[in-house]
C-alpha cells in the first residue's frame, strides 16, 4: 500500500475539494483527511461513500458523516480537561483567557464547547476573561495574543492551543506571572514545562492518531484481500493525556 500526501492551506475548503478530485484522478481507491467544516467537504464525502470509496477521517471529524473510521480525539472532553487544569492550577481563583484555533474544524468548535461548558456548568470562581479565536497568519497571532494580554493586565491564567512558540514568546515579555496550560506536546512545549514556563500541557496524540489512520486503511484493504466476506471492523480512537 502506498500513501501519497496533498497538502493544503489551513482552513481552505476550495483547495481540499480539488485535492480530494486530484487525488481520485490519480487513482487513489482511499482517502485519508483532516476534513475542514464547509458543505462542500461534506457533500464530497458523501459522494464518496456513495462511490464505496473508504474515507478516513484524521484529528478532526464532520458532524452527521459518516466515513469508514475516524481517529481523533474527544475534542469537548479535551476541553473540559483544560478548564479543569486550571481551576486546579489556580486554586479557584483568577482570571483566564482562552486561545483556541480556527472554528472552519468541528473540532475545535467541540473544544471551545467543551471549555466554556465547565465555566457555565461547574461550581468555580474562576472569572472567563475572553475566548480569542486564532488565524492561521502566525505573524497576527503573535500580535493578537500579545495585544490581549496587554489590554488585559487581569488576566494571570490562559489556556492556548496553536503554534506554542507565539504564546511562549509573549509570555516570556510580559512584566507578570501568567500561568498557563497548552495543548499538544511540541519540543519548545516539553521545554517549557519543564522550565517551569508553563504549567501542564494536554497531549492530544497527533503522531499516533497520524499511524492509526493509516493502519485502519491496511487493515481493511488486508481482510478485503485475504477473505471473502471481510472482518474488518472500523472504530474511532481518542486519547487525551496530561503532563
Amino acid at each position: 500500500m502506498s500513501v501519497d500526501i496533498y497538502p493544503c492551506d489551513d482552513f481552505d475548503a476550495s483547495m481540499q475539494l480539488s485535492n480530494i478530485e486530484k487525488a481520485i484522478e490519480n487513482g487513489a481507491n482511499a482517502i485519508i483527511i483532516v476534513p475542514i467544516n464547509d458543505p462542500c467537504i461534506s457533500k464530497k464525502i458523501r459522494q464518496l461513500n456513495k462511490d464505496n470509496i473508504p474515507v478516513v477521517f484524521l484529528t478532526a471529524y464532520l458532524n452527521r458523516i459518516a466515513p469508514l473510521s475516524s481517529i481523533h480525539c474527544d475534542y469537548y472532553r479535551s476541553g473540559r480537561i483544560g478548564a479543569r487544569l486550571l481551576q486546579l492550577i489556580s486554586g479557584g481563583n483568577g482570571h483566564v483567557m482562552a486561545f483556541f484555533p480556527s472554528s472552519a474544524m468541528f473540532g475545535n468548535n467541540s473544544r471551545k464547547q467543551g471549555f466554556e461548558s465547565y465555566f457555565t456548568e461547574a461550581s468555580t470562581t474562576l472569572s472567563l476573561t475572553g475566548v480569542i479565536e486564532l488565524t492561521n497568519n502566525p505573524v497576527k497571532n503573535l500580535s493578537l495574543v500579545r495585544e490581549e494580554l496587554t489590554i488585559h493586565p487581569e488576566v494571570d491564567h490562559i489556556i492556548f492551543n496553536g503554534d506554542s512558540s507565539i504564546a511562549l514568546s509573549v509570555l516570556t515579555e510580559l512584566d507578570r506571572p501568567v500561568k498557563a496550560v497548552f495543548y499538544d506536546f511540541s519540543a519548545e512545549t516539553k521545554a517549557a514545562l519543564k522550565s517551569g514556563l508553563i504549567d501542564a500541557a494536554i497531549l492530544q496524540a497527533p503522531k499516533d492518531q497520524g499511524y492509526q489512520s493509516v493502519n485502519v486503511l491496511f487493515q481493511y484493504f488486508s481482510s478485503k484481500k485475504n477473505t471473502t466476506e471481510g472482518n474488518f471492523n472500523g472504530k474511532s480512537d481518542s486519547a487525551e493525556r496530561m503532563y
